[in-house]
């Protein structure tokens, strides 16, 4: 039981004794018994083998993030619970919640949240990405009482960007800018009165460079990265030293191409200084992203047919296994089996041009083997509701 008038939570172990694992509710027999027989299942009707890589589906800081936000409505029901945004980026796990009458809590055209029907009676959830550090100010200065789920793997992001900030080096952030995750880790840099620019690839890396040598001006770079900075941000003051950091499901080759990348940029361009004094970098992909990607990288090798990505659609880590499949194998990267819209006929997410289409042919009788993988936020009964849906198409 919560003890006290405590109204910060933000582990397990705040809501007192052990609790049950809400999470476990999402999880599957069948694909239970696949891990059991190696990643393995051999489809007695139609002949086709579905192979799943070693690490997949929810991670530690997703399952708390459920744990937490279910245990919160089991705690509470005759309280109004509200929440920063989706806890997670899957519309199972969001309906469920919804369906309990958990509300997403509105914010206004400048993405700040609207508080303004809270009440010292309410509760409110702060989600898995975590959120603006303004956001968590002004609920704490409501009074009431606030469930913070956020991973801890983006926490430790958090600690280095502090960091830079605390010693006047700009945050330069490797992710999707109006990602969740990556305003929450910028607004630590604000926090502490200093910058952030958040890079979405190699290519905006490469603008750094070309403004340090003279190649890009001020003026043009603030037209193109207006959005992407910090208020009152100057790249003649604020590119002079930066730290590297990243949103913690981005691709981890790139964001290790960025970071080697522009290492080599300001050792060339203060050579005649301390470079060290220029620039800094930590590893910021948190190690369940980077498991699951090498998971892939390593059942890719595997001579497979067909690639089923299983995710929502606002979801970076499932994007980038998918991004990363597409490369090698035909790949899908659906929300569920009701996305599988026929034999003929799937509803998928295209990786690179991030468009939600429609495509014909992606089933083709004579497939043999089967590869699947999931995001970090989708419940592993997912996959056993794809691999029926496959079934049943092809045994039609």
């Amino acid at each position: 039981m919560i003890t006290g008038d405590k109204k910060y939570l933000s582990k397990m172990g705040d809501f007192g004794e052990v609790l049950d694992r809400q999470h476990s509710v999402y999880g599957s027999g069948f694909v239970k018994t696949m891990i059991e027989n190696g990643g393995r299942f051999e489809s007695s009707k139609t002949g086709v083998t579905y192979l799943i890589p070693s690490h997949f589906g929810f991670c530690y800081g997703v399952e708390k993030s459920i744990d937490m936000a279910f245990e919160t409505v089991r705690r509470f029901p005759d309280r109004r619970i509200f929440l920063t945004h989706d806890v997670i980026h899957n519309p199972k796990v969001n309906q469920d919640l919804k369906e309990k009458h958990v509300v997403v809590l509105g914010r206004t055209p400048d993405n700040q949240l609207i508080l303004d029907q809270l009440t010292k009676e309410d509760i409110v959830v702060i989600a898995a990405f975590g959120s603006k550090h303004r956001d968590v100010e002004q609920l704490k200065a409501k009074d009431l009482l606030v469930v913070d789920t956020t991973c801890g793997a983006i926490v430790l992001v958090w600690k280095r960007v502090e960091k830079y900030a605390q010693n006047q080096y700009t945050s330069v952030i490797h992710g999707i800018w109006d990602h969740e995750e990556t305003q929450a880790t910028a607004s630590q840099a604000t926090k502490f009165g200093w910058h952030f620019l958040i890079i979405r690839n190699h290519d905006e890396a490469k603008d750094i460079d070309r403004f340090l040598k003279g190649e890009l001006s001020a003026e043009a770079f603030m037209a193109k990265y207006a959005r992407k900075t910090s208020a009152g941000f100057d790249p003649r003051v604020h590119l002079q030293r930066i730290g590297i950091a990243s949103q913690t499901t981005m691709f981890k080759t790139e964001t290790l191409e960025i970071q080697e990348y522009l290492k080599g940029v300001y050792a060339a361009h203060f050579a005649a200084e301390k470079p060290e004094a220029h620039f800094m970098k930590y590893d910021t992909i948190c190690s369940a992203t980077q498991e699951r990607q090498d998971a892939l990288f390593q059942l890719l090798d595997r001579k497979l047919d067909l690639v089923i990505i299983i995710g929502g659609f606002n979801s970076s880590n499932t994007t980038h296994l998918s991004e990363i499949a597409s490369l090698k194998f035909p790949t899908f990267h659906v929300r569920g089996p009701e996305d599988l819209l026929d034999a003929d006929t799937v509803r998928h997410l295209d990786p690179i041009k991030l468009e939600i289409r429609e495509s014909r042919g992606w089933l083709n009788k004579n497939i043999r083997t089967v590869g699947i993988s999931t995001g970090a936020s989708t419940p592993d009964v997912l996959i056993e509701k794809v691999v029926a849906r496959v079934e049943e198409y092809l045994s039609a």
